[in-house]
């Protein structure tokens, strides 16, 4: 008896600290951007508000609730597509293994030689 009454008693603290303020929830429904899509190649035009979010921002954090989790990499390399390509971002610090790092560095570098070749 006195576990279930000692797990009981912490639910029931664990719930009161962790609820949510209603002014966070009205902040977040009021500014949330939608992103329709992780497909790469969709165009941006759901990304589009972030333009004026992230104007002047000299650094800008991505981060995702799992590591590893395909939709949340595939967003994220749409985000940063349209950070190089609509807003001009060039340096990127991410938390991600090697592979996935590559991924967008190459993307980066060709953008840049095709640049310097004038296309």
């Amino acid at each position: 008896m006195r576990k279930f009454f000692g797990l009981f008693f912490f639910c029931i603290i664990n719930c009161s600290l962790y609820a949510q303020n209603t002014d966070t929830l009205n902040y977040i429904r009021q500014n949330a951007v939608v992103i329709d899509t992780a497909a790469a190649d969709t165009g941006y035009s759901d990304l589009m508000p972030l333009k004026n979010v992230l104007a002047n921002r000299r650094i800008i954090g991505l981060g995702e609730a799992t590591h590893g989790t395909q939709e949340f990499q595939a967003i994220k390399f749409r985000v940063v597509k349209f950070l190089v390509e609509q807003m001009g971002y060039r340096f990127f610090a991410i938390e991600a293994n090697f592979t996935e790092c590559r991924r967008i560095n190459d993307y980066c570098d060709v953008r840049q030689r095709r640049r310097a070749n004038g296309n």
